[in-house]
């Protein structure tokens, strides 16, 4: 996908030095890529990030930027630029192809979604042309806040309503897409196509109290201040309703070649995580449960909104 695409561009990163400890920031590409560069959970640090890449959020700072999108398709000419001319349905549509039988997805509520999108095309008989962008293989749903503004208009309207299990093709006029503007990828005035599952639903909620429950207890050597634990771990919003309190996954690194590790005491990771790692032994396995206090405090980070309690599961690899 970044074939013939060299950086071009960052906007100037963004660090919050108070408990909230917020970093984030976007590097453009000449062939239409936005990659957001955001903290990885459970790290506050800003030294240890990782980047993600996704067109739906990207776009949402469209008004001030001009480029947005994601990969080429094949639309797109050797240096990345779109060459089809632009395509744009009359109006919006929405066409189940499953409906959903779990909970509704009502505005405010925090969603979890598969996705797929495409320019429009008016002449491919599912008006599919190029495909633009996907998370189908992601360990994780994309995650947002219905009508908090962070997609596309034509997506927050398209998945609202729709039940858990729903898949829901949306045909998206350019003016609850990228609009006049486009991108690299996206011409100006070209509308889209989403395939959408919704994965989860849930309403915000904060976790009421810090607590531990180990479901397996180690037996190897302990988690004390100034060890550096090694660690993988799942990363799941607070949920009131869920009996285990595990909402929407948002992280984990389970399968992931390498062990997270952090240096305890040391203000790398946000409190709740250093403190639930804390006194744990090798080979044991944890849940976490912690307040927005302990976790990304107000503002939140990403995926995971402000105000958010935490449930994180972790297993305690080495120390060292």
């Amino acid at each position: 996908m970044l074939q013939n695409c060299r950086f071009w561009s960052c906007d100037s990163p963004r660090y919050q030095d108070t408990n909230d400890y917020k970093f984030s920031a976007r590097f453009y590409f000449p062939c239409g890529i936005v990659w957001r560069l955001d903290i990885l959970p459970p790290y506050k640090d800003k030294r240890a990030m990782k980047l993600k890449s996704s067109l739906i959020a990207a776009c949402v700072v469209l008004s001030t930027l001009t480029a947005c999108g994601g990969g080429g398709g094949s639309g797109s000419g050797s240096n990345g630029s779109v060459t089809t001319p632009a395509d744009n349905p009359s109006s919006f549509s929405q066409t189940d192809s499953v409906v959903g039988t779990g909970t509704l997805a009502n505005a405010t509520n925090i969603v979890g979604i598969r996705y797929s999108a495409w320019l429009y095309s008016a002449s491919a008989a599912d008006h599919k042309g190029a495909k633009i962008d996907n998370n189908l293989t992601s360990a994780t749903p994309y995650v947002f806040t219905l009508g908090s503004g962070v997609v596309l208009k034509g997506l927050d309207q398209g998945v609202t309503g729709m039940k858990i299990g729903g898949q829901r093709t949306l045909i998206i006029p350019a003016s609850l897409a990228l609009g006049s503007t486009g991108s690299t990828t996206v011409p100006p005035n070209s509308g889209m196509v989403f395939d959408v599952q919704l994965t989860d639903v849930q309403a915000l909620a904060e976790a009421p109290a810090f607590g531990v429950a180990d479901t397996v207890v180690g037996t190897g050597a302990t988690a004390t201040t100034g060890a550096t634990a090694n660690v993988k771990y799942s990363a799941y919003l607070y949920s009131s309703v869920a009996t285990d309190h595990k909402g929407i996954l948002v992280d984990t690194n389970t399968t992931a070649t390498t062990n997270f590790s952090f240096k305890l005491g040391s203000g790398q990771v946000i409190s709740g995580f250093d403190q639930g790692v804390t006194g744990m032994k090798v080979g044991g396995k944890r849940n976490v449960t912690m307040p927005s206090t302990l976790a990304y405090g107000s503002t939140g980070s990403g995926a995971i909104p402000g105000n958010s309690g935490m449930v994180f599961t972790i297993e305690l690899i080495s120390v060292q």
